[in-house]
């Protein structure tokens, strides 16, 4: 049953009212939400029961969000169906907007509402679909975008949470970026870090372990090539790398979870939650060199952006640097961990130098990309790839000029610092980025990252452990290693 027709249109009028009725004057408080969340696993077509309960205003009128675009989809709100208020003192009334209705009721009651999550999608789970909500009779997964009706609130509105799990079957678990195991967890925090959590219970398989201070657990579902044991040991590498790099050694926890496509090769997708990397795997494939490169990606988005700051909005603004940088440093994790020899790094360098350089759109200013940016296109890859190259340039830019007391490392880590601070733009970052920089250096790199212009390489890199030569016809630069003992031992930075 549709929630539309389940529903009554009041009109603009009383959404204005509701718009405007929010007091200014006061400290904010904390919302208090309460999330049921039933499983419904008997039949052909997985369905998950919510129900929210939540302390109405004094104004007897709340906006009520329901899921809307998230990661490229749109449309979100059609895995949310059977909408309604528990109680009749509640009426729930459509608004100018149709994914947000408005709820009134008795002054500063209690208020609950309920309704259904259906999977909005049919065939087989292949990317992107991984980014609606996956109702399968082995696994329930979804996240707060996309899954999580909720009164308005603003990004960094406290917040704190009751999550219930009811009617599990037999040997089902529950896994969620607050803790795995248990049918109870309690949040306090932010609603953005809320809305940005995952949630599933499934037949997941678990590993928990310790990772430089970080207890970290592994959720596994499903039957693969690669050993849990094997995927176990690899991500704890990776983790390992990735903190001592940050100096990040407080007590946190991290879930990181593996589900398969419907496929058996061909795809893999990961995605960033709140304390959490979600993978989505082809049946067949191996933990090999992609995967770990994928991994390493998602797990340095932990620091950029989200402990250096996040943009003020989705449009893609600062994807050079939250993508392009991290494209960058993922390549030199897999090196720092010896999961890659030092030719092998520089083939996948040469690869990213190699996109970019031959790139149809390569020199598409930041207008153009962000105007007619498709994330499912080849343009989709450009902040990937020219983002790597600027962090590539300016790296060695660094070094050179400041040969053995500045890298772009040291830059990361200061951008880190300021935790906390202004979101970032790409105004922002160009002018943290360049501050040890020439005058000459610092327009150019404003040049690579607003007008598109060509980004010249270096001859050489890393202490001369590579030279740059132009292969074929075309003249694409590729970097050639050096032969010298010295630069086959490459290691992590280590930071005081």
């Amino acid at each position: 049953m549709s929630r539309l027709k389940q529903v009554r249109f009041l009109g603009s009028l009383l959404s204005a009212i509701a718009v405007t009725s929010t007091p200014t004057c006061a400290a904010p408080k904390r919302t208090l939400l309460h999330y049921t969340f039933t499983v419904d696993a008997s039949s052909t077509t997985p369905t998950l029961h919510v129900v929210l309960t939540f302390r109405g205003d004094g104004t007897g009128h709340t906006r009520l969000k329901l899921p809307s675009t998230w990661a490229g989809e749109t449309d979100l709100s059609h895995a949310i169906v059977n909408l309604h208020a528990l109680s009749a003192t509640t009426a729930l009334n459509g608004s100018e907007d149709p994914d947000t209705f408005v709820l009134q009721y008795p002054p500063s009651r209690n208020i609950a509402i309920a309704y259904d999550l259906a999977q909005d999608w049919s065939g087989q789970l292949r990317h992107p679909k991984e980014f609606h909500v996956v109702l399968r009779l082995a696994d329930f997964v979804f996240n707060g975008n996309n899954g999580l009706v909720h009164p308005e609130l603003n990004a960094p509105a406290p917040v704190g949470a009751i999550l219930d799990w009811k009617g599990l079957p037999p040997g089902w678990t529950v896994v969620t970026s607050f803790g795995a195991g248990g049918v109870r967890q309690k949040f306090h925090g932010s609603w953005r870090e809320l809305q940005g959590a995952f949630f599933a219970a499934g037949d997941f398989r678990l590993r928990h372990s310790s990772v430089a201070g970080e207890k970290l657990t592994i959720a596994i579902q499903g039957s693969w090539i690669f050993t849990d044991t094997q995927a176990e040991d690899e991500l704890r590498k990776i983790f390992a790398i990735e903190r001592n790099f940050w100096s990040d050694h407080h007590r946190d926890s991290y879930l990181v979870i593996i589900l398969p496509f419907d496929q058996d090769l061909g795809s893999s997708d990961g995605t960033v939650l709140t304390k959490t990397i979600q993978f989505y795997l082809s049946r067949k494939q191996t933990f090999g060199t992609e995967e770990k490169a994928l991994l390493a990606h998602e797990v340095f988005h932990t620091w950029n952006p989200y402990r250096i700051g996040l943009p003020p909005n989705r449009s893609g603004e600062v994807s050079w640097f939250t993508e392009g940088f991290t494209t960058y440093y993922q390549e030199r994790i897999l090196l720092w961990a010896g999961l890659v020899t030092y030719a092998e790094y520089l083939e996948r360098l040469n690869a990213i130098v190699s996109e970019y350089w031959n790139s149809a759109d390569r020199n598409w200013t930041q207008e153009q990309w962000l105007a007619r940016k498709n994330t499912t296109g080849p343009e989709g890859k450009l902040p990937y790839n020219r983002g790597a190259v600027v962090a590539f340039w300016l790296d060695q830019a660094l070094q050179q000029q400041n040969p053995g007391h500045r890298s772009l490392d040291d830059v990361m880590f200061g951008l880190a610092r300021g935790k906390g601070r202004s979101r970032i733009t790409t105004e922002s970052l160009l002018r943290d980025l360049g501050s040890d920089l020439s005058p000459a250096d610092n327009n150019a790199l404003r040049s690579f990252v607003l007008d598109g212009t060509t980004i010249p390489l270096p001859p050489s890199l890393f202490g001369n452990c590579a030279r740059i030569d132009f292969m074929g016809r075309d003249a694409v630069p590729q970097y050639l290693p050096v032969q010298s003992a010295a630069c086959m031992q490459v290691r992590a930075p280590s930071r005081k």
